[in-house]
């Protein structure tokens, strides 16, 4: 099983010397959840349409690794249990798991039956999150009933450290370790015009494509993964496109050729590098510009990335 971690949804050099066998504490939250609409789930009694969605937040000053997984609940018998997702959360950040991603992780895990899925969504992390789901029933019109649930935590002994050197699973948009020296980095759908609809555009502060803080300036995003003794990672660019101006290097190596002015279409870059077998601190990083305007004012950016790191006894963030 290989750790696929997200290039879009986006934190040098250390070795790393973890114990795989390392027991640690495992805050767990086991949250119900509902992703239907009637006649989805056999031989259940859905009428019309339920979805739940998960708030996790961080309450602490430092970052905290979590994953979370699927655990599907058929009738009479035990449904599938999906692999677990990797994400981090940095201090006071939030994020939602919601039925779009419960749908596409269940899909992929054979865990939803008929396309809907009912059961638990199942969050581990390394120190205690603040988790609160907010269920709702009726048609997409009108609610016959919302539920608002806060959930306590269970600690749990894992029998190892799963936090480093593992491998798992992520969606791409699962993770937010992305950094940027300039500002706080955001993911959101352009709601279309010159940009193409649909798509996660990353910028620096406010949503994306968002009015840049500075016209003709420079960007720099950052994505840090540390791989342990005998690790190896492979990372694919799949799609790569800008306003204005994007090109992703890894380790310092050019990764895509450079994309300028793509954002409404056309020819994406892309690019990969396989089989990258050094332990210790590896570095994603997407180089960007905003031309600005002649008028000298801000001018809207972004960059929309999508494709997959992937890699074996290994984890997402600064070497330990």
């Amino acid at each position: 099983m290989k750790f696929i971690a997200p290039l879009l949804l986006l934190a040098s050099t250390f070795a790393a010397k973890a114990d795989p066998t390392f027991t640690t504490n495992v805050h767990q939250y086991a949250v119900k959840a509902v992703c239907a609409s009637e006649g989805e789930l056999a031989e259940s009694e859905i009428f019309g349409f339920q979805s739940t969605t998960i708030n996790l937040h961080n309450p602490f000053y430092e970052d905290t690794k979590l994953r979370w997984k699927l655990a599907a609940a058929q009738s009479g018998y035990q449904g599938e249990i999906s692999e677990f997702m990797d994400t981090d959360l940095r201090p006071d950040g939030a994020m939602r798991i919601d039925c779009s991603q419960i749908r596409r992780w269940g899909e992929e895990h054979n865990a939803l039956e008929n396309g809907g899925f009912e059961g638990f969504v199942v969050i581990q992390s390394e120190n205690e999150l603040d988790v609160t789901s907010f269920h709702y029933a009726g048609d997409k019109e009108s609610a016959r009933s919302v539920e608002v649930e806060t959930y306590q935590v269970r600690k749990i002994t894992a029998p190892e450290r799963v936090f480093q050197c593992h491998n798992g699973d992520a969606p791409m948009e699962a993770f937010s370790g992305w950094t940027s020296p300039q500002g706080p980095v955001r993911f959101s759908s352009a709601a279309g015009g010159q940009h193409i609809s649909g798509v996660p555009w990353m910028t620096i502060g406010g949503t994306g494509p968002n009015l840049a803080r500075y016209p003709n300036s420079f960007f720099f995003f950052t994505l840090d993964f540390c791989l342990c003794d005998d690790g190896a990672a492979n990372v694919v660019v799949d799609s790569l496109r800008a306003d204005n101006y994007a090109q992703t290097f890894l380790d310092g190596q050019i990764l895509t050729p450079s994309v300028t002015n793509n954002f409404g279409g056309g020819p994406a870059g892309s690019g990969s590098l396989a089989a990258l077998p050094s332990a210790g601190q590896h570095q994603l990083v997407v180089f960007a510009r905003n031309f600005g305007s002649s008028s000298n004012t801000p001018t809207r950016f972004g960059v929309a990335l999508s494709g997959t790191l992937s890699f074996e006894n290994g984890y997402l963030g600064q070497c330990e």
